[in-house]
């Protein structure tokens, strides 16, 4: 099996030293990464540097902004010439209303060039409105979103993260491996040494 990384886990690190960082994150022996930041890079100087190290990319962390209508050709352009087709909206700064249309614009063009669009859940998305309906039910429903479910943030908010991945079917693509406190506040640990049954997940 083939682990990546994602490179918040070493955001300091990296935006230090980009050559420096994802040759450690070689020799560790991932195979690959997932950005969250460019550094300022252009797409070559990325490609670069993955080529050099045997790295591939497996999606990125990206703002909903740079789906916008004078953005989102750019944005498909650089994506393809670093090797990423999964591109990921961490937190949606949006009302969820404005957030659903802008997915459903942006996701057809995408998806033409090749490229998914997914939603990595953090907590906000478990918080229940006036009719207590979260803004995860509204973009199961009314998106095809694909998910990137972090596991430990689905856990605090209270929602099991194993039975949202069975719930969210092959609509997940991604799954972030964290351990930790099983309940808020959010508390991450080292694996095992955390609450969460990650042998169940992965072995799911």
């Amino acid at each position: 099996m083939k682990y990546g990384i994602q490179l918040y886990s070493i955001n300091k690190r990296f935006n230090e030293n980009q050559d420096e960082a994802l040759k450690n994150l070689a020799e560790i022996g991932f195979d690959y990464v997932e950005f969250c930041t460019f550094a300022d890079r252009s797409a070559e100087e990325i490609k670069e540097m993955l080529d050099k190290y045997n790295l591939k990319t497996i999606g990125a962390h990206l703002p909903i902004e740079m789906l916008a209508d004078d953005k989102i050709e750019s944005t498909i352009e650089y994506q393809k010439a670093i090797g990423n087709d999964k591109f990921i909206l961490p937190i949606i700064h949006l009302p969820v209303k404005d957030a659903i249309e802008a997915v459903n614009r942006a996701q057809p063009i995408l998806e033409a060039s090749g490229i998914s669009l997914h939603l990595h859940n953090h907590g906000g998305e478990f918080e229940r409105d006036e009719n207590g309906v979260t803004p995860l039910e509204n973009y199961i429903k009314y998106t095809d979103l694909n998910f990137e479910v972090d596991i430990l943030f689905a856990s605090i908010s209270a929602c099991d993260p194993l039975e949202l991945i069975k719930r969210l079917g092959k609509r997940v693509s991604l799954v972030h491996m964290k351990d930790g406190r099983a309940a808020a506040p959010y508390h991450p640990t080292l694996f095992g040494e955390g609450e969460l049954d990650l042998p169940g997940i992965h072995k799911y």
